[in-house]
């Protein structure tokens, strides 16, 4: 499946530091509408971060929240969602790490109305979580 990426969604990336372990990367845009959950699409070989792959690429929000993010099906871009004010930028950064897939469930919960509670871990990255509705 080819994604397609909106004019209106531009992409810049500044590199943090020389031989970075994180990269910034800026989502635009230039309308007045603001734009809800875009998906993002950057190619890994322009994030420059050796050894980056879907097991250690973790994206963060500006609040330092990681945020879901998944590889494309033939592996060389991240796919990610941002929500962009009109006429203004989102800067999320990339970096090598641990997936933690419970904040990722965690976000959403709370993005739709709900809470996570994490249960219990298991030992192979496996947890138990109730999710429950936000009075």
């Amino acid at each position: 499946m080819r994604s397609t990426v909106l004019p209106l969604v531009c992409l810049s990336m500044a590199l943090l530091s020389c031989g970075a372990v994180e990269k910034s990367i800026t989502v635009s845009n230039g309308s007045d509408t603001a734009r809800q959950y875009e998906t993002v699409e950057v190619r890994l070989a322009d994030i420059g971060i050796k050894g980056l792959d879907g097991s250690n690429l973790v994206i963060r929000n500006a609040d330092g929240k990681q945020i879901p993010s998944q590889i494309s099906a033939d592996g060389n871009s991240v796919l990610f969602q941002a929500t962009v004010d009109g006429k203004s930028d989102a800067t999320f950064i990339c970096t090598k790490g641990e997936r933690q897939d419970f904040d990722t469930l965690a976000y959403y919960a709370q993005e739709n109305g709900f809470r996570a509670e994490r249960l219990q871990d298991g030992e192979h990255y496996d947890y138990l979580a109730r999710l429950s509705v936000v009075l």
